[in-house]
């Protein structure tokens, strides 16, 4: 299933082409194509390699980062592989941020 136009959605979900969700879910999104996140994740966001995503919105759990994370919003926490390439913009708000291979 992916993500488009906004609403609740009950997770897990898996985002495998490119969406721009701003509604909420409820649980974990994994990430093997493209999203921009305006509205909120209450799991973590899983961007395995190859995956790309975007936060303007909120993730409650981490962003667990294997592929591309562009972070604008707010997390409760980061963890980026030494592969990965993230990117925490300084007005971005993060509650625990460890990097970790």
């Amino acid at each position: 299933m992916d993500l488009q136009g906004n609403g609740v959605v009950s997770g897990p979900v898996r985002v495998r082409d490119h969406s721009t969700f701003h509604g909420t879910v409820i649980g974990g999104v994994l990430v093997e194509g493209q999203l921009t996140l305006h509205g909120l994740i209450t799991g973590d966001l899983t961007v395995i390699p190859g995956g790309q995503v975007t936060v303007l919105g909120t993730v409650r759990g981490a962003v667990i980062n294997e592929g591309t994370a562009h972070i604008l919003g707010t997390a409760g926490d980061v963890r980026a592989s030494s592969s990965s390439s993230t990117v925490v913009e300084p007005g971005a708000v993060i509650h625990s941020r460890n990097a970790r291979s």
